[in-house]
Protein backbone atom coordinates (compact mmCIF):
# COMPACT_ATOMS: atom_id res chain seq x y z
CA UNK A 1 0.00 0.00 0.00
CA UNK A 2 1.48 3.31 -0.96
CA UNK A 3 2.20 6.05 1.77
CA UNK A 4 -0.78 8.13 -0.03
CA UNK A 5 -3.56 5.58 0.00
CA UNK A 6 -2.58 4.69 3.87
CA UNK A 7 -2.92 8.38 4.85
CA UNK A 8 -6.43 8.29 3.31
CA UNK A 9 -7.87 5.32 4.67
CA UNK A 10 -6.44 6.10 7.96
CA UNK A 11 -8.70 9.25 7.24
CA UNK A 12 -11.78 6.61 8.01
CA UNK A 13 -10.25 5.41 11.20
CA UNK A 14 -8.58 8.47 13.19
CA UNK A 15 -10.11 10.36 15.85
CA UNK A 16 -11.31 13.70 14.22
CA UNK A 17 -8.86 16.75 14.93
CA UNK A 18 -8.52 20.14 13.10
CA UNK A 19 -11.10 23.07 13.77
CA UNK A 20 -13.10 22.63 10.30
CA UNK A 21 -14.42 19.06 11.97
CA UNK A 22 -16.14 20.57 14.25
CA UNK A 23 -19.03 22.58 11.88
CA UNK A 24 -21.14 24.30 14.51
CA UNK A 25 -24.15 21.77 14.22
CA UNK A 26 -26.73 24.66 14.80
CA UNK A 27 -25.70 26.11 11.44
CA UNK A 28 -27.70 23.52 10.04
CA UNK A 29 -30.19 23.08 12.58
CA UNK A 30 -33.51 25.02 12.83
CA UNK A 31 -35.91 25.11 15.28
CA UNK A 32 -39.59 26.50 14.97
CA UNK A 33 -42.95 26.22 16.08
CA UNK A 34 -44.98 23.95 15.01
CA UNK A 35 -49.11 23.95 14.68
CA UNK A 36 -49.42 20.23 14.84
CA UNK A 37 -47.27 16.89 13.67
CA UNK A 38 -48.60 16.50 10.28
CA UNK A 39 -46.55 15.58 7.41
CA UNK A 40 -47.44 18.65 5.64
CA UNK A 41 -46.65 20.95 8.79
CA UNK A 42 -43.32 19.12 8.88
CA UNK A 43 -42.70 20.17 5.06
CA UNK A 44 -43.82 23.44 5.47
CA UNK A 45 -41.45 23.95 8.73
CA UNK A 46 -38.42 22.20 6.54
CA UNK A 47 -38.73 24.64 3.82
CA UNK A 48 -38.93 27.48 6.19
CA UNK A 49 -35.07 25.75 7.91
CA UNK A 50 -34.14 24.91 4.39
CA UNK A 51 -33.67 29.14 3.22
CA UNK A 52 -32.71 29.50 7.02
CA UNK A 53 -29.64 27.10 6.62
CA UNK A 54 -29.07 28.37 3.33
CA UNK A 55 -28.97 32.15 4.50
CA UNK A 56 -26.78 31.24 7.68
CA UNK A 57 -24.28 29.53 5.07
CA UNK A 58 -24.10 31.89 2.10
CA UNK A 59 -24.55 35.39 4.18
CA UNK A 60 -27.50 36.15 2.26
CA UNK A 61 -30.37 37.65 3.93
CA UNK A 62 -32.45 36.76 1.15
CA UNK A 63 -31.80 33.54 -1.13
CA UNK A 64 -32.37 33.86 -4.75
CA UNK A 65 -34.96 31.40 -5.75
CA UNK A 66 -32.99 30.21 -8.59
CA UNK A 67 -34.52 26.44 -10.54
CA UNK A 68 -32.55 24.48 -8.02
CA UNK A 69 -33.54 26.12 -5.13
CA UNK A 70 -37.20 26.21 -5.81
CA UNK A 71 -36.71 22.35 -6.99
CA UNK A 72 -35.06 21.96 -3.38
CA UNK A 73 -38.21 23.48 -1.55
CA UNK A 74 -40.42 21.04 -3.47
CA UNK A 75 -38.22 18.17 -2.24
CA UNK A 76 -37.51 19.35 1.03
CA UNK A 77 -36.85 15.91 2.85
CA UNK A 78 -34.31 15.32 0.38
CA UNK A 79 -32.43 17.28 2.70
CA UNK A 80 -32.53 16.59 6.18
CA UNK A 81 -31.54 13.84 8.17
CA UNK A 82 -33.96 13.75 10.90
CA UNK A 83 -36.59 16.07 13.00
CA UNK A 84 -37.94 16.07 16.59
CA UNK A 85 -40.86 17.13 17.70
CA UNK A 86 -40.90 18.95 21.52
CA UNK A 87 -42.49 21.48 23.75
CA UNK A 88 -40.80 24.34 25.48
CA UNK A 89 -42.31 26.34 27.74
CA UNK A 90 -45.46 25.73 26.52
CA UNK A 91 -44.79 25.68 22.73
CA UNK A 92 -45.09 23.23 20.20
CA UNK A 93 -41.47 23.06 18.68
CA UNK A 94 -40.13 20.88 16.02
CA UNK A 95 -36.34 20.82 15.32
CA UNK A 96 -35.17 19.89 11.78
CA UNK A 97 -31.36 18.57 11.11
CA UNK A 98 -29.98 19.31 7.77
CA UNK A 99 -27.21 17.23 5.73
CA UNK A 100 -24.42 19.21 5.49
CA UNK A 101 -23.14 17.66 1.98
CA UNK A 102 -26.41 17.96 0.20
CA UNK A 103 -27.11 21.65 1.35
CA UNK A 104 -23.59 22.50 0.46
CA UNK A 105 -24.35 20.58 -2.82
CA UNK A 106 -27.32 22.52 -3.56
CA UNK A 107 -25.31 25.92 -2.68
CA UNK A 108 -22.61 25.02 -5.33
CA UNK A 109 -25.66 23.84 -8.40
CA UNK A 110 -27.12 27.48 -7.87
CA UNK A 111 -24.25 29.12 -7.87
CA UNK A 112 -24.57 30.89 -4.26
CA UNK A 113 -21.79 32.20 -2.52
CA UNK A 114 -20.43 30.62 0.37
CA UNK A 115 -19.55 31.97 3.56
CA UNK A 116 -17.37 29.48 5.57
CA UNK A 117 -18.75 27.75 8.63
CA UNK A 118 -15.60 28.40 11.11
CA UNK A 119 -17.18 32.00 12.33
CA UNK A 120 -15.85 34.62 14.52
CA UNK A 121 -17.21 35.37 17.62
CA UNK A 122 -18.81 38.69 18.91
CA UNK A 123 -18.79 39.58 22.14
CA UNK A 124 -21.35 42.49 22.75
CA UNK A 125 -21.01 44.49 25.98
CA UNK A 126 -24.75 46.39 25.72
CA UNK A 127 -25.40 49.88 28.01
CA UNK A 128 -28.53 49.63 28.18
CA UNK A 129 -30.47 53.56 29.57
CA UNK A 130 -33.81 52.77 30.99
CA UNK A 131 -36.17 55.28 33.48
CA UNK A 132 -32.59 56.89 34.08
CA UNK A 133 -31.04 53.92 35.14
CA UNK A 134 -28.45 52.18 33.09
CA UNK A 135 -27.09 48.56 33.18
CA UNK A 136 -25.15 45.77 31.34
CA UNK A 137 -27.49 43.26 29.68
CA UNK A 138 -26.00 39.80 30.76
CA UNK A 139 -26.21 36.40 28.97
CA UNK A 140 -28.71 35.32 31.19
CA UNK A 141 -30.54 38.76 31.52
CA UNK A 142 -34.71 38.25 30.92
CA UNK A 143 -34.47 41.91 28.57
CA UNK A 144 -36.16 41.54 25.05
CA UNK A 145 -32.92 43.23 23.51
CA UNK A 146 -30.79 40.13 24.61
CA UNK A 147 -33.67 37.78 23.28
CA UNK A 148 -33.73 39.66 19.64
CA UNK A 149 -30.27 39.68 19.42
CA UNK A 150 -29.84 36.12 19.98
CA UNK A 151 -32.59 35.16 17.72
CA UNK A 152 -31.22 37.11 14.90
CA UNK A 153 -27.76 36.48 15.34
CA UNK A 154 -28.80 32.78 15.12
CA UNK A 155 -30.88 33.57 11.89
CA UNK A 156 -28.13 35.25 9.86
CA UNK A 157 -25.53 32.54 11.56
CA UNK A 158 -23.34 34.84 13.56
CA UNK A 159 -21.92 33.64 16.96
CA UNK A 160 -22.32 36.29 19.41
CA UNK A 161 -22.20 36.11 23.19
CA UNK A 162 -22.84 38.71 25.70
CA UNK A 163 -20.84 39.25 29.27
CA UNK A 164 -21.40 36.81 32.29
CA UNK A 165 -22.13 40.26 34.69
CA UNK A 166 -20.63 38.13 37.35
CA UNK A 167 -18.61 39.46 39.99
CA UNK A 168 -15.61 39.36 38.00
CA UNK A 169 -17.10 41.55 35.36
CA UNK A 170 -18.56 43.72 37.85
CA UNK A 171 -15.07 44.41 39.19
CA UNK A 172 -13.65 45.54 36.29
CA UNK A 173 -16.07 47.21 33.61
CA UNK A 174 -19.29 49.76 35.21
CA UNK A 175 -22.58 50.90 32.52
CA UNK A 176 -20.99 54.03 32.41
CA UNK A 177 -17.24 52.91 30.78
CA UNK A 178 -19.33 51.09 28.02
CA UNK A 179 -21.50 54.16 27.32
CA UNK A 180 -18.77 56.25 27.31
CA UNK A 181 -16.70 53.60 24.84
CA UNK A 182 -13.23 53.59 27.09
CA UNK A 183 -11.47 51.40 25.56
CA UNK A 184 -8.92 50.47 28.31
CA UNK A 185 -11.96 49.44 30.61
CA UNK A 186 -14.21 47.48 27.64
CA UNK A 187 -10.45 45.48 26.68
CA UNK A 188 -9.32 44.53 29.73
CA UNK A 189 -12.83 42.80 30.75
CA UNK A 190 -13.03 41.34 27.08
CA UNK A 191 -10.00 39.36 27.50
CA UNK A 192 -11.75 36.91 29.58
CA UNK A 193 -13.99 35.77 26.66
CA UNK A 194 -11.32 35.18 24.24
CA UNK A 195 -13.49 36.67 21.16
CA UNK A 196 -12.44 37.11 17.97
CA UNK A 197 -14.54 40.69 17.51
CA UNK A 198 -15.73 43.15 20.44
CA UNK A 199 -18.65 45.19 19.79
CA UNK A 200 -20.01 47.90 22.43
CA UNK A 201 -23.70 49.42 22.28
CA UNK A 202 -25.54 52.37 23.96
CA UNK A 203 -28.89 52.01 23.69
CA UNK A 204 -31.34 54.90 25.44
CA UNK A 205 -35.04 53.83 26.12
CA UNK A 206 -37.68 56.49 26.68
CA UNK A 207 -41.70 55.74 27.15
CA UNK A 208 -43.95 58.51 25.69
CA UNK A 209 -47.57 58.82 25.11
CA UNK A 210 -46.64 58.36 21.36
CA UNK A 211 -45.06 54.76 22.67
CA UNK A 212 -41.65 53.73 23.40
CA UNK A 213 -38.93 55.55 21.51
CA UNK A 214 -35.14 53.57 21.19
CA UNK A 215 -32.12 55.65 19.87
CA UNK A 216 -28.16 54.68 20.35
CA UNK A 217 -25.04 52.93 17.96
CA UNK A 218 -22.96 50.45 17.81
CA UNK A 219 -19.04 50.38 17.56
CA UNK A 220 -16.61 48.14 16.88
CA UNK A 221 -13.09 47.36 15.04
CA UNK A 222 -12.72 45.52 11.89
CA UNK A 223 -9.99 45.42 9.51
CA UNK A 224 -8.18 47.92 11.93
CA UNK A 225 -11.01 50.57 11.26
CA UNK A 226 -13.84 51.67 13.41
CA UNK A 227 -17.42 50.82 12.79
CA UNK A 228 -20.01 52.95 13.92
CA UNK A 229 -23.81 51.88 13.12
CA UNK A 230 -26.27 54.31 14.55
CA UNK A 231 -30.02 53.47 14.65
CA UNK A 232 -33.19 55.42 15.90
CA UNK A 233 -36.47 52.46 16.52
CA UNK A 234 -39.49 51.77 18.34
CA UNK A 235 -38.60 48.24 18.59
CA UNK A 236 -35.93 45.80 20.33
CA UNK A 237 -35.90 44.00 17.27
CA UNK A 238 -34.40 46.76 14.81
CA UNK A 239 -32.37 47.26 17.41
CA UNK A 240 -31.33 43.64 17.15
CA UNK A 241 -30.99 44.37 13.83
CA UNK A 242 -29.05 47.33 13.35
CA UNK A 243 -26.18 45.73 15.86
CA UNK A 244 -26.43 42.01 14.10
CA UNK A 245 -26.95 43.06 10.29
CA UNK A 246 -23.90 45.41 10.16
CA UNK A 247 -21.14 43.61 11.25
CA UNK A 248 -22.74 40.27 9.56
CA UNK A 249 -22.37 41.86 6.24
CA UNK A 250 -18.46 43.21 6.58
CA UNK A 251 -17.74 39.37 8.17
CA UNK A 252 -19.74 37.99 4.98
CA UNK A 253 -17.92 40.49 2.07
CA UNK A 254 -14.54 39.98 3.62
CA UNK A 255 -15.20 35.97 4.39
CA UNK A 256 -17.44 34.64 1.75
CA UNK A 257 -16.45 33.01 -1.64
CA UNK A 258 -18.46 33.87 -4.68
CA UNK A 259 -19.52 31.16 -7.63
CA UNK A 260 -16.72 32.14 -9.73
CA UNK A 261 -14.31 30.13 -11.92
CA UNK A 262 -13.24 27.04 -10.24
CA UNK A 263 -9.36 27.95 -9.77
CA UNK A 264 -6.50 25.25 -8.61
CA UNK A 265 -3.70 26.59 -6.75
CA UNK A 266 -0.80 24.17 -5.55
CA UNK A 267 0.20 24.40 -1.97
CA UNK A 268 3.32 23.00 -0.48
CA UNK A 269 3.12 22.06 3.37
CA UNK A 270 5.42 20.87 6.19
CA UNK A 271 4.83 20.05 9.93
CA UNK A 272 2.96 16.80 9.39
CA UNK A 273 5.38 14.80 10.44
CA UNK A 274 3.74 11.48 10.86
CA UNK A 275 1.17 9.31 9.68
CA UNK A 276 -1.57 10.36 12.36
CA UNK A 277 -0.85 14.68 11.46
CA UNK A 278 -0.79 13.44 7.57
CA UNK A 279 -4.22 12.11 8.18
CA UNK A 280 -5.81 15.01 10.95
CA UNK A 281 -4.23 17.66 7.97
CA UNK A 282 -6.15 15.79 5.15
CA UNK A 283 -9.29 15.10 7.18
CA UNK A 284 -9.24 19.07 8.10
CA UNK A 285 -8.83 20.35 4.90
CA UNK A 286 -11.28 17.78 3.09
CA UNK A 287 -14.26 19.33 5.32
CA UNK A 288 -13.09 22.85 4.31
CA UNK A 289 -16.60 24.38 2.79
CA UNK A 290 -14.83 26.93 0.73
CA UNK A 291 -12.71 24.19 -1.31
CA UNK A 292 -14.70 22.00 -4.08
CA UNK A 293 -12.04 19.41 -4.36
CA UNK A 294 -8.80 18.59 -2.68
CA UNK A 295 -6.18 15.90 -3.93
CA UNK A 296 -2.09 14.98 -2.43
CA UNK A 297 0.02 15.78 -5.44
CA UNK A 298 3.40 14.88 -3.87
CA UNK A 299 4.71 13.35 -0.51
CA UNK A 300 8.15 14.28 0.23
CA UNK A 301 10.14 13.39 3.57
CA UNK A 302 9.69 16.97 5.17
CA UNK A 303 6.35 18.12 2.93
CA UNK A 304 3.35 17.38 1.22
CA UNK A 305 2.10 19.12 -1.56
CA UNK A 306 -1.93 19.74 -2.00
CA UNK A 307 -4.20 20.82 -4.65
CA UNK A 308 -7.12 22.74 -4.29
CA UNK A 309 -9.98 23.46 -6.51
CA UNK A 310 -11.62 26.66 -5.31
CA UNK A 311 -13.71 29.56 -6.04
CA UNK A 312 -11.49 31.96 -4.15
CA UNK A 313 -8.87 34.23 -5.66
CA UNK A 314 -5.13 33.86 -4.50
CA UNK A 315 -5.29 36.40 -2.03
CA UNK A 316 -8.72 35.53 -0.47
CA UNK A 317 -7.58 31.41 -0.61
CA UNK A 318 -4.45 32.39 1.40
CA UNK A 319 -6.34 34.57 3.71
CA UNK A 320 -8.96 31.95 4.44
CA UNK A 321 -6.76 28.89 4.90
CA UNK A 322 -4.70 30.99 7.23
CA UNK A 323 -7.55 32.73 9.52
CA UNK A 324 -8.03 29.41 11.63
CA UNK A 325 -4.29 29.43 12.68
CA UNK A 326 -3.78 25.56 12.07
CA UNK A 327 -1.76 26.90 8.89
CA UNK A 328 1.07 29.87 8.97
CA UNK A 329 2.81 31.08 6.43
CA UNK A 330 6.65 29.19 6.26
CA UNK A 331 8.55 32.54 5.97
CA UNK A 332 11.98 30.31 5.76
CA UNK A 333 10.89 28.61 2.54
CA UNK A 334 12.25 30.57 -0.10
CA UNK A 335 11.35 28.29 -3.37
CA UNK A 336 8.03 29.70 -5.49
CA UNK A 337 4.76 29.82 -4.78
CA UNK A 338 2.50 29.02 -1.27
CA UNK A 339 4.44 26.84 1.39
CA UNK A 340 2.52 26.49 4.86
CA UNK A 341 2.90 25.11 8.24
CA UNK A 342 0.39 22.48 9.45
CA UNK A 343 0.13 23.35 13.18
CA UNK A 344 -3.77 21.30 13.80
Amino acid sequence: MTLVRLVFWLILILPGQGTADSVPNWLYSVEQTADNQSTSERQRVAREGLLTVLSRLTGLESVPRSPPVLAALANVSRYYSEYKFFDSDGDAMLRITFQKSAVMHLIRTSALPVWWSSRPTVLIWIALEENGRRQILSADSDHPLRREIEKHAKRRGLEVRLPLMDQDDKNSITAGAVWGDVASSVQSASSRYDSDLTMTCRLKAELSLAGRALAGDCRYWFAERPIVDVFATPRFSDVARASVDGITGLLVARYSVLARELRRWEVRIAGASDVSRYAALLRYVENLDFVDRVSVSQLQPDHLTLLFDTRANADQFLMLLTSDDVFVVDELDQQPGVRLVWRG
